[in-house]
């Protein structure tokens, strides 16, 4: 088999996303568009300059950018927007499934953004993309780590367990643990997560760039590098049922594609 064919190959097989924040995601040219309508002034004002202030100095410069990108949204149509682009980016990758991270209480504590607003923008453009390119994708709610404040810190980490436990039924999966790490180990929300067991243009990278370099840098065989895309399958936070199926699907549309693309190149 050829390098070309491997590529068609490593484009089209089915893949899972377990790890992707969406704020972190949203296109550039959609960026300028939410901050045009909704008045906000970025520091930015091209898809160049978008480009190049995406390039962060360190972890707290990169929380800046993720604050300002934030604030551009208001409306739960600019949710709708961005979740279901999110889609449609994915699609593009064969990405079949996907598991999102979003901070909720930044918008709604920091930016002021009502649970009824932004969820019901996220889950309108998470059905649309069901519909429109095939994408399931199921929402991780995260915790804010990094909060100095000790009462600030519990009322953050409340709230987003709340919400997350909420709604468990119309797309939430997981709780999660975003900002920076030093000085803020995870045993210190122990009881956040004990109550709730009931990223993209910004990184500049794709699931499917990610992919090539199992080939490419780490000279996997098409093998592994099945067995790691089935593991995004096996280790996501779906239900047992629909894990078995969508591994099912996987390596029926892996065999076929084997056929189709590398069986008739070599």
């Amino acid at each position: 088999m050829n390098n070309e064919s491997i590529e068609r190959y490593l484009q089209a097989i089915p893949k899972a996303e377990l790890h992707v924040h969406l704020e972190g995601s949203i296109q550039p040219t959609t960026l300028l568009i939410l901050a045009e309508r909704n008045g906000v002034d970025l520091p930015v004002h091209t898809v160049a300059e978008l480009q190049n202030w995406f390039t962060y100095r360190d972890f707290n410069h990169f929380i800046d950018i993720y604050l300002d990108i934030s604030r551009c949204l208001k409306t739960a149509e600019d949710y709708e927007l961005i979740a279901y682009e999110f889609g449609a980016s994915m699609s593009q990758q064969n990405v079949r499934y996907a598991e999102v991270t979003f901070s909720p209480s930044t918008h709604y504590y920091a930016l002021g953004v009502s649970h009824d607003t932004y969820f019901a923008g996220l889950n309108r453009g998470r059905e649309r993309a069901r519909v429109d390119f095939g994408v399931e994708m199921r929402w991780v709610f995260d915790i804010v780590r990094n909060v100095e404040d000790e009462t600030r810190n519990r009322l953050l980490a409340d709230y987003t367990t709340s919400v997350a436990i909420e709604g468990k039924h119309d797309g939430v999966v997981a709780l999660g643990l975003g900002g920076a790490e030093v000085g803020y180990p995870p045993e210190k929300f122990v009881t956040w997560f004990e109550k709730a067991r009931d990223d993209p243009p910004l990184f500049n990278t794709t699931l499917g760039t990610e992919v090539r370099l199992l080939v490419d840098a780490f000279n996997f065989d098409l093998k592994t590098v099945n067995e790691l895309i089935l593991n995004g399958v096996r280790f996501s936070f779906l239900p047992v049922q629909e894990k078995q199926a969508m591994e099912a699907a996987f390596r029926d549309e892996m065999e076929r594609l084997q056929r189709d693309v590398l069986c008739q190149s070599s």
